[in-house]
């Protein structure tokens, strides 16, 4: 899932400028940090769905939209800048539908800036034909005290669970599984349990490290997918654009990348895949 937002105010990290001092090795390794100030503050952003989905932090992305992939100082690291957590672990069962980020780290949020959060998680076993609002809001604890202060809380709409497809197949017919080599050809096979519509996209996530880009020509698609075809002898959506392909850099420095199909038959079509 990915969610776009900006703050209203300042959503302060623990050890920003001010709230401690900092000390670097020579190497800018290893930093040391003294007590806390008084004045010190910690952000928090939390993130509930409904109930039924399960968050997952591994992998998390957050970051200001639009970085550059080599520009980490607009990247969020987790461990590092901010800790992630799945519910409340001071309760009995954490609620599994709630992520909570705490930014202990040097990096706050800053308003006028829009940020970018990616998050994987388990949708709800059951079927839920009607959406449901996520919630997005964010927090400051003054350190001090222990008291929290709302900054932000927004309602973000959610979207509906359908049925498990009854076929997801990923095929290496290259035979190539030795790392850093070159996947001539991956064959996906799937199976659809309803008719897909115009307005519908398929997003299918790579595995980590594997980069299905391709070249960038004049004249060509923007974001295009590395020698990307149909199955010798099909054309399932012979009027839909050509797929997008795109990558980003995960908190843990691996790279994520996304295939994304928009369906667009033209006027009242409909495709069955």
């Amino acid at each position: 899932v990915s969610i776009f937002f900006m703050v209203s105010a300042e959503v302060p990290a623990q050890r920003s400028p001010g709230s401690s001092r900092r000390l670097q090795s020579e190497e800018d390794s290893l930093i040391a940090l003294l007590p806390l100030g008084p004045e010190a503050a910690e952000g928090r952003l939390e993130l509930r769905a409904p109930a039924g989905f399960r968050f997952s932090c591994f992998e998390l992305i957050l970051e200001q939209a639009g970085r550059h992939p080599m520009d980490i100082d607009a990247l969020y690291r987790v461990g590092y800048d901010i800790y992630c957590q799945v519910g409340d672990p001071l309760d009995e069962a954490p609620e599994t539908n709630l992520l909570v980020l705490r930014f202990f780290g040097l990096k706050a949020l800053y308003p006028g800036i829009l940020y970018r959060l990616v998050v994987f998680l388990l949708n709800p076993q059951d079927l839920r034909s009607e959406a449901q609002d996520w919630t997005l809001a964010t927090y400051k604890r003054k350190m001090a005290s222990g008291r929290d202060l709302p900054i932000d809380m927004v309602n973000i709409p959610g979207y509906a669970v359908s049925n498990l497809i009854p076929q997801f197949e990923v095929d290496n017919l290259s035979e190539e599984y030795l790392g850093l080599m070159m996947v001539r050809t991956v064959r996906l096979t799937l199976t659809f349990n309803s008719k897909l519509y115009n307005g519908d996209v398929l997003v299918f996530s790579a595995a980590t490290g594997l980069d299905i880009r391709g070249e960038v020509e004049v004249g060509g698609p923007p974001e295009p997918c590395w020698d990307f075809r149909w199955k010798e002898g099909t054309l399932p959506l012979p009027r839909s654009p050509p797929p997008e392909c795109s990558c980003t850099l995960s908190s843990g420095g691996g790279l994520r990348c996304t295939l994304r199909l928009a369906i667009d038959e033209g006027s009242g079509g409909r495709a069955l895949v």
